[in-house]
């Protein structure tokens, strides 16, 4: 019995060294450029340089994983535009200096990101991927209790309302902003004591937030689009919400998931490459989107690009609330 207690006891420190220690290889990969893809010999004698392409990412312990989603797209993107492709793993800060030089030649983000960019004139956006409803983009949904009170967004000034994640561009940067133009600025609204006095009520999960809202422990609360559509339209014998029981009061502009921003300093033709197999292969190589839960890319309108845009004013807060969040989790 001693004995296997201590086997136990040895196999559990084992995982957890193990784990610690995958994770700072990622880490370490990231800051030296953590890449997917072999390289032919031609490569490293600088004869034929490979496209680059960053995937975009805040925690690289959980996102080791997207390099192997996306090897299928990049096996692929590299016999349709007839050159070498790698995909890396990169933190938010490496993003804009990374494409401005040209040291990146395109770069896979989300909407927060990009809006986080000094200047965004000259980064073009060439794709946004589409879902597996072949939808562009999505919106968050301001909900309340059927039976609340609430009918305009200006009456939550005051109010307890929850947010998603802190860098959810749809449920927290777009909320902010839906709500500012309704008069309703984020200092206007109820705070939490706890993880860190003063902070925003976050919730991860829609239906959690759905719950909450239901159960009168905040007025109002946002959830994206998608968490909304697979609620059930009538309660049922669980306790998952249902939409008859909650009021949409408002929404927000659609917003991507992801954004394929590209390099000023990639060549045209070889744009014009990218852009090409980017929309075409989601009709030709659909298996090499479905690891990534995606039908296809398509260009985005312009009122979408101004949409993102328009996080910028928002993103500060965005950061110190992540910023925030993080503090506490360390406690």
């Amino acid at each position: 019995m001693i004995r296997d207690t201590r086997l136990k006891t040895g196999e559990k420190e084992f995982t957890m060294r193990l784990r610690s220690v995958s994770m700072l290889v990622v880490a370490l990969g990231m800051l030296g450029g953590c890449r997917s893809g072999g390289l032919p010999l031609l490569n490293y004698l600088g004869l034929d340089e490979p496209m680059d392409v960053l995937i975009v990412t805040d925690n690289p312990a959980t996102s080791a994983l997207a390099l192997f989603e996306y090897e299928k797209l990049r096996s692929e993107m590299q016999k349709g535009i007839g050159k070498s492709v790698v995909f890396e793993l990169g933190f938010p800060i490496m993003v804009e200096g990374g494409l401005r030089n040209g040291w990146r030649d395109i770069a896979i983000m989300k909407p927060i990101h990009y809006a986080m960019f000094d200047d965004t004139a000259d980064m073009e956006v060439l794709a946004v991927p589409t879902d597996l409803q072949g939808r562009d983009g999505q919106r968050a949904l301001l909900v309340v209790a059927e039976d609340s009170e609430i009918r305009d967004v200006d009456q939550l000034a005051g109010k307890k309302v929850a947010f998603g994640p802190a860098d959810d561009a749809r449920t927290f940067a777009a909320a902010l902003l839906l709500l500012r133009k309704s008069g309703v600025q984020k200092s206007d609204l109820s705070r939490e004591l706890l993880p860190i006095p003063g902070s925003l009520l976050h919730i991860a999960d829609g239906t959690q937030t759905a719950r909450h809202v239901l159960k009168k422990q905040c007025a109002a609360g946002f959830i994206d689009e998608a968490t909304w559509n697979q609620l059930p339209d009538v309660p049922g014998k669980g306790n998952d919400p249902a939409r008859s029981e909650l009021r949409v009061l408002a929404r927000t502009e659609p917003l991507p998931d992801r954004l394929l921003v590209c390099s000023p300093k990639l060549q045209p033709p070889m744009r014009d490459k990218a852009r090409a197999f980017l929309m075409s292969v989601g009709h030709e190589h659909p298996e090499a989107l479905r690891s990534l839960r995606i039908t296809g890319y398509q260009p985005p309108s312009t009122s979408m690009i101004e949409a993102v845009r328009s996080l910028k004013d928002t993103a500060p807060v965005a950061e110190s609330d992540a910023e925030g969040m993080d503090a506490a989790a360390a406690l």
